[in-house]
């Protein structure tokens, strides 16, 4: 089942790069809306060893015909080497959500 409407997770290193990057998509009209979670604490495998920090995470509505435009601008304004940017379906969503979501996205 192909699903139309996901939401990207992204961990970001403080909640100014996050606003940035939000920011960003909105303007070119690629999200419909994000939220910023301003503190989660992360912990992960890097460069051979454990390591652990603080991060936000930002949430961001959009359609799955987008995730590639909008991953590589991701890409370009994020400070990590690798950000986490990851999707997940939105296997059900009102009518009326997503009906807001479509007039609010300009596809590419």
């Amino acid at each position: 089942m192909q699903y139309s409407y996901i939401q990207i997770m992204v961990s970001c290193s403080h909640s100014a790069e996050a606003e940035a990057i939000l920011h960003h998509l909105l303007k070119q009209r690629w999200v419909a809306c994000g939220q910023i979670l301003p503190e989660v604490h992360s912990s992960y495998h890097w460069r051979g060893g454990l390591d652990s920090s603080k991060e936000c995470l930002l949430l961001l509505k959009t359609k799955m015909t987008l995730f590639d435009v909008i991953e590589k601008d991701i890409r370009a304004l994020h400070s990590y080497d690798v950000p986490e940017i990851v999707a997940v379906p939105l296997v059900a969503i009102s009518s009326n959500y997503q009906k807001w979501i479509d007039e609010e996205i300009i596809e590419k």
